[in-house]
């Protein structure tokens, strides 16, 4: 297996070795071209702009925790590179290219949200994405899908629905890409945040029958009782 580096994060799905991805072509073999050609759905969303790619320098750069130091969603993101002139986000023609590197230098992470508002309250995960960037393990990787930067996040204006809808429909392969993508793991979750002690938080389906003030009122009820 590969190892775990030092911000306990795990790499899967990667043709390197001790970080050095491995050099395919599409003459290597004809499957190549079959396989690459699977991540056209994802091609497609990227050219559209429904998915945006973090840049993995911008991340890993000196002075990075200064100028980024908490996640932030991606319309904030956006804000940023227009207020300070600096690019957050891969174009989306880099974007693909490094999706058709044939390197895996896009990296999708996966995680459990810390909260339902906000998925790195504490920057826990944040800091160790950028160790894992900075480490051997990660130096190949030129762009990161992180969704609640990568994707319009609430409130989304119609326009900003739209691209989310599309990227929804496509999301998954950012982690079933056979060729394009590396998939990393954060293997914890962290510490409920405190202002959370003492709240439930109850996702349900839009137009499902909990959605409304009477069915939560109903809920209300019921869950009255395993109050102290």
């Amino acid at each position: 297996g590969v190892p775990l580096n030092s911000a306990g994060i795990r790499p899967t799905n990667m043709l390197y070795s001790m970080g050095k991805a491995a050099a395919l072509t599409a003459a290597d073999h004809k499957g190549i071209p079959l396989l690459a050609a699977l991540d056209e759905a994802l091609v497609a969303v990227l050219r559209s702009g429904a998915i945006k790619l973090l840049r993995a320098e911008f991340l890993r750069a000196d002075g990075s925790e200064a100028m980024l130091p908490k996640l932030l969603h991606r319309q904030e993101l956006e804000r940023m590179e227009l207020e300070r002139g600096i690019c957050v986000f891969l174009t989306p023609e880099d974007a693909v290219a490094a999706l058709r590197s044939l390197r895996r230098e896009v990296a999708g992470l996966t995680y459990g949200w810390a909260s339902p508002d906000h998925p790195d309250v504490t920057g826990e995960y944040l800091a160790n994405v950028r160790r894992f960037l900075r480490h051997p393990l990660g130096e190949h990787v030129t762009a990161l899908f992180w969704d609640f930067s990568s994707l319009p996040q609430k409130p989304r204006t119609g326009s900003e629905d739209e691209l989310f809808s599309q990227a929804l429909k496509v999301m998954g392969d950012v982690y079933a890409s056979p060729l394009g993508t590396t998939v990393i793991r954060h293997r914890s979750v962290p510490a409920r945040p405190a202002e959370l002690d003492g709240e439930v938080v109850i996702l349900v389906e839009k137009g499902g029958g909990l959605d409304g003030a009477s069915a939560e009122a109903e809920l209300r009820s019921a869950l009255g009782a395993f109050e102290n």
